[in-house]
C-alpha cells in the first residue's frame, strides 16, 4: 500500500504563509483554533491522494506540494498543484464545504490539475478513507453521488448510515471469503494429492496433533463445506481410534489442521474489531458480526437495528470499521471527537492503533482529550 510522507501549503486558509510537515507512518493529531485550516488541510491531502481536484472546490490556498510513498513500487511520489485566477469556486449555500448545487448533478468546474513526478501509469495514488465532520452519512462515499441527502429526514439518514456499514462489511466479509476458499481450496488439492499417491504410508507414528483437537479441527473444516456430512466421522471413540491407528487420516488431519490455523488468522482482526466495539457499548444491547451483515440486539435478543445507536455509538462505530478496512493505507478525519464522551475520545487513538496498527492515521481535532496519551512529535498546532 502507501502513505504520506510530508507536505506543503502555501496559503492554507489565507493566512498567508507556507505551512510544511514531515508525517509520521503511524500517528498525526493536527489541531487548532477554528479557522486555522484544519479541514481545508485534510481535504488538501485527501485531494492529493485520490488525484481527485473537484475535492477542492471552496478550499483557500495558493499551491500545494504532497509527497506519497508507494511500497509496491517503494518509490516516493510527489504531487503538486497551484491555484490561478479563476480557479477557486465559492458558494454560499455548502453542505460540509460542498456547493449544494453540485449535489443536484451540476458537475464543478476548475482548471486545477495535481502534477505527479515522476510521472508514471503504474501509481495510481492512494487507497486512503477520508471521513469528514458530517462523516456519519459521507463517510467512505462519494460526496458527488450523494446529492439527494439534504433532502432527507432524521430518520432516513439513520437508516442511510446503517446501510453504508452494511456496505463496508459486506464488502470486508467478501474479501475474507476469498482467503478462506483459497485456504479450502489449496488444503484439499494437498488431501488429494496424499490419498491419491501411489507412495503408501505403512509405518506407524506418533500423530503430531493430539486426538481432542484433531476431532474439533475435523468437525469446523466439514462444517464450512457445502454438502458435506458432519456424521460420516462417527463418534468420538471411533473417531479416535481410526485416528491413532490409520496414518492416511492423521495425513488428512495433518492439512485439516493447516486449512484451520490460516482460517483462524483470517478471521483474527474481525474478532479483535468485535472485541473492542462490544467493549465500548452500553451493558444494555450488543453489535453482532454475522458474516453478511450487522445487527444490534438488546441483551433480550430483541433486534433495534444499527440505525437506533446513539450518535457517538454510531461515530464510534464506523470509525473503527474504516480504520479496520484501511489496511496499510491512510484514514484521514476530522473531529473524531464529535458526540463521543470524553473516555471514548482518550481511549480512541490507542483503539485505533490496536485495531490496525498498520494503517497511517492522520486527525484534525479541537479536543485535548484526543491527544491525551498522543507523544509530542506526533501533535502539529496550525
Amino acid at each position: 500500500m502507501s502513505y504520506i510522507t510530508e507536505f506543503s501549503i502555501c496559503d492554507l486558509a489565507g493566512n498567508d504563509k507556507v505551512y510544511s510537515q514531515k508525517l509520521n507512518k503511524d500517528v498525526n493529531v493536527f489541531f487548532g483554533l477554528n479557522g486555522s485550516g484544519k479541514t481545508s488541510l485534510l481535504k488538501i491531502l485527501h485531494s492529493a491522494t485520490s488525484d481527485d481536484t473537484n475535492i477542492l472546490v471552496n478550499v483557500p490556498f495558493k499551491s500545494a506540494e504532497v509527497k506519497l510513498y508507494s511500497f509496491e513500487l517503494d518509490k516516493v511520489f510527489t504531487r503538486t498543484i497551484k491555484q490561478v485566477n479563476g480557479n477557486v469556486r465559492y458558494a454560499l449555500d455548502l453542505f460540509d464545504g460542498i456547493p449544494l448545487d453540485d449535489f443536484q448533478g451540476n458537475s464543478v468546474t476548475n482548471n486545477l490539475v495535481w502534477k505527479t513526478k515522476p510521472n508514471t501509469r503504474k501509481f495510481k495514488g492512494l487507497r486512503q478513507e477520508y471521513l469528514p465532520t458530517s462523516r456519519l452519512y459521507l463517510g467512505g462515499k462519494s460526496w458527488h453521488s450523494l446529492y439527494s441527502l439534504k433532502q432527507l429526514s432524521e430518520e432516513q439518514l439513520d437508516l442511510f448510515f446503517a446501510r453504508t456499514l452494511q456496505e463496508l462489511w459486506t464488502h470486508y466479509f467478501a474479501n475474507t471469503l476469498n482467503v478462506i476458499r483459497k485456504a479450502q481450496e489449496e488444503g484439499i488439492a494437498n488431501i488429494l494429492k496424499a490419498m491419491l499417491s501411489t507412495k503408501t504410508q505403512d509405518k506407524k507414528v506418533a500423530p503430531k496433533i493430539d486426538p481432542q483437537t484433531a476431532y474439533k479441527r475435523v468437525t469446523a473444516f466439514l462444517k464450512r463445506q457445502e454438502g458435506a456430512v458432519a456424521n460420516i466421522l462417527g463418534t468420538r471413540k471411533e473417531f479416535d481410534k481410526r485416528y491413532l491407528t490409520e496414518p492416511h487420516i492423521q495425513s488428512v488431519v495433518s492439512d485439516i489442521n493447516e486449512i484451520e490455523q490460516e482460517i483462524e488468522q483470517a478471521m483474527m482482526p474481525r474478532q479483535k474489531l468485535e472485541q473492542l466495539i462490544q467493549n465500548w457499548l452500553s451493558g444494555n444491547k450488543e453489535v453482532q458480526f454475522n458474516d453478511r451483515s450487522l445487527n444490534v440486539k438488546t441483551l433480550d435478543g430483541t433486534n433495534i437495528g444499527l440505525h437506533s445507536l446513539s450518535s457517538g455509538e454510531k461515530q464510534l462505530i464506523l470509525i473503527l470499521l474504516e480504520t479496520f478496512l484501511a489496511g496499510e493505507s491512510s484514514i484521514l478525519i476530522d473531529e473524531p471527537e464529535i458526540s463521543m464522551h470524553i473516555d471514548w475520545q482518550q481511549q480512541l487513538i490507542n483503539a485505533m492503533t490496536q485495531l490496525n496498527s498498520s494503517a497511517q492515521i492522520i486527525l484534525a481535532t479541537h479536543s485535548p482529550e484526543i491527544m491525551a496519551d498522543v507523544d509530542d512529535e506526533r501533535i502539529f498546532r496550525l
